[in-house]
């Protein structure tokens, strides 16, 4: 896509850049809108870094103080990743790009709001636990777009707190699919497909036996490690473009989960190692 040449009123050594968006008709007044984009200007791809005024005939608009000479990509929000503009067709659209000029204004219509980028597998069965759970699948930014690129991918256990708060603990997802679009649009971390491995009633067991535990925690860890191994990969690598090989293949480390991922590294060639995942933080790479 060409740059979009605009101009912007001097300030300063910089310019001020007012922005004029309309919104779609359904565009839910329950979220803000928001700038979102490359450079500190716009907040380094923080989903809700630049807040807009919205007027009642479906317009925001708002100003941008911007360096001279900046020029990079932005896109227009409600606030999180996955309620970013669309191409109109409920899928990933490309960045805008902009080059500030000497004047005042660029003026732009959103077609749309979200896109699928959470994808569910609810009731995925293991033969090996005799149990199911949901299976949930964060696709990164450039997925719909690059059809022929494969992915890294994460395997993160307690997959019902990553992106929902419907089903994450006391209603506080840990954002994991904000954090990994922001520092893969930022070039901080590749781009890289998380996978949510929901846990159930026998976590303690699955996860691994605690110190001084004497039940069959320790089987069941080991059988938890062939669930993810032997059944959940193959079904990623089946159904979305995965990089298969160790190098691009990891598991989280979490709280109370760590037993697995140990047990998942040492069972499997095709794990490159555990990747960290501070929850205090949000941080997931």
């Amino acid at each position: 896509m060409p740059f979009v040449i605009v101009a912007a009123s001097r300030k300063c050594r910089g310019f001020a850049l007012e922005f004029v968006v309309h919104l779609p008709p359904n565009t839910p007044w329950s979220h803000g809108i928001f700038l979102s984009g490359s450079g500190s200007a716009l907040g380094r791809w923080a989903a809700d870094a630049i807040p807009l005024e919205r007027t009642a005939d479906d317009v925001a608009f708002g100003r941008v103080e911007f360096p001279s000479g900046w020029h990079g990509q932005y896109l227009v929000t409600l606030g999180d990743w996955r309620n970013a503009e669309n191409d109109g067709r409920g899928r990933e659209r490309t960045a805008r790009e902009l080059i500030v000029g000497p004047q005042a204004r660029v003026e732009l219509t959103v077609a749309g709001w979200g896109r699928d980028g959470v994808r569910y597998h609810p009731e995925f069965r293991s033969e090996f636990l005799g149990n199911a759970r949901t299976v949930s699948v964060h696709l990164p930014p450039g997925y719909d777009l690059e059809t022929e690129r494969r992915y890294s991918v994460l395997y993160m256990h307690d997959g019902q707190n990553l992106f929902d708060a419907a089903t994450a603990f006391a209603g506080n997802p840990w954002a994991a699919d904000d954090g990994a679009e922001r520092a893969a649009r930022n070039h901080d971390a590749r781009p890289v497909i998380l996978v949510g491995i929901a846990n159930t009633e026998a976590r303690l067991e699955e996860y691994g036996p605690r110190r001084g535990d004497e039940s069959n925690a320790d089987e069941r860890a080991r059988l938890y490690a062939r669930f993810l191994v032997e059944e959940v990969k193959p079904f990623m690598d089946r159904h979305y473009r995965t990089s298969t090989d160790a190098a691009h293949t990891g598991t989280s480390k979490q709280t109370g989960a760590n037993g697995s991922s140990v047990r998942i590294e040492l069972q499997a060639d095709c794990f490159a190692g555990i990747w960290a995942h501070d929850t205090a933080k949000r941080d997931v790479l």
